[in-house]
């Protein structure tokens, strides 16, 4: 089994205009190329970080759906991407 560290740093961070944009109009939202928590907003208030847990959500329930986790079973009312998130 591999591990990943994580360390927080600035490089790690989406570009503040980016975020600012999406928070006021929805305008460049985060996806997969760019996904990154906003570390300075809180992870249940700031609309950017509930953007980036919706879209891991969405991409965790796919590859559990299709057997991309093996030793995970789907089950649809403990993993909703509400749930998930």
């Amino acid at each position: 089994m591999t591990t990943r560290s994580f360390k927080v740093t600035s490089q790690h961070q989406p570009p503040p205009g980016q975020v600012q944009a999406f928070n006021q109009d929805g305008g460049s939202p985060p996806t997969f190329e760019n996904i990154a928590i906003n570390w300075q907003s809180s992870l249940k208030t700031s609309p950017w970080n509930q953007e980036v847990i919706c879209l891991l959500a969405i991409d965790f329930q796919a590859k559990i759906r299709s057997g991309g986790h093996l030793a995970v079973t789907f089950d649809l009312q403990c993993m909703s991407v509400d749930a998930l998130s």
